[in-house]
Formats: structure tokens, sequence, C-alpha cells
């Protein structure tokens, strides 16, 4: 009997991303469903700290953050500014909605390897952020067929 086997190793789910349009609305949402209090937003650094690169070219681009923990998920706001990124790219296209999914991983070199030879077409790198340690796989939501790596990032757990 063959059995099925995580491609990323667990099959645990940490943190589920949502772009949104406005981040206080959003995050006052959130913390009304959650019934914890509203955390304050932040925003990522500038590119010199950041290194944000988007389709291969660096980006100015620039994001008003949430993280809220809940028991047994991270749920993250992202508000991104009007420079190009991959969130910036998915609110104007896409709208409001999940971004990514993000699972804790050993090795990350393995497990991307993995994901292109199960799925050549699912691996697509659209952005990254060099400056992040590789423990974090995010894994953009594309559409129900084709789910597609995002960028690597050390755990925020």
């Amino acid at each position: 009997m063959n059995k099925l086997r995580p491609l990323l190793g667990n099959n645990v789910i940490n943190q589920i991303a949502f772009v949104v349009h406005d981040i206080e609305t959003a995050s006052e949402a959130f913390a009304k469903l959650l019934g914890m209090p509203k955390p304050e937003w932040f925003l990522t650094g500038s590119l010199e700290i950041s290194q944000v690169v988007y389709r291969g070219e660096p980006s100015a681009a620039r994001s008003k953050l949430i993280f809220m923990d809940t028991p047994s998920i991270q749920i993250e706001l992202i508000e991104p500014n009007e420079d190009p990124s991959t969130m910036r790219e998915f609110l104007d296209i896409d709208g409001e909605g999940i971004h990514h999914v993000a699972f804790d991983v050993d090795d990350m070199k393995d497990r991307v390897s993995r994901w292109k030879i199960k799925d050549s077409r699912s691996y697509r790198q659209v952005s990254s952020l060099p400056a992040m340690a590789d423990t974090r796989m995010l894994i953009r939501w594309t559409n129900t067929r084709h789910l597609s790596s995002c960028w690597s990032g050390k755990s925020r757990r």
C-alpha cells in the first residue's frame, strides 16, 4: 500500500496571510472575530533593509503588516503600498483574499527540489526576501489547480 506523504515534510499550516485594501478595517474585523485586541500595524523596511525583488528587479515595495496569533495558527494581514510587488499584483488582479499559507520546513533546498520534481508548473519564484533565513516555506494560492512557492523566510513562531 502506497502511503501519501506531505510534499513539504509536514501538513501543519502555521500561517494564513490575507492581502487587504485597508489594514485598519480588516484588523478590526479579525480582532472581533477572534475575540482579541486589535494589534497595531507596522511598516516593512525600506529597499535597503528588506531587499525586495519583484520579477527579477529591486522594488521599493513596502507593506503595512499585522500578525495575530491564535492557539493554532497565525493570521497575517498585508496592506501593500503602490510599488510593484507580489502583494500589489495580487490585490490589483484578484482583490482581497488569501495570498499565502506557510509551513515550517527543516531543509528548504530539499523541499524546493521535491516541489519542482512533483510539478514543475507549480514552482514560480516571483518575489524574494534574501535577508530572511530559509526555515519557512510560503505557498502562494493562485487557483484551485496550481499552487506556487512565493518565497521563503524565517519562522515567526
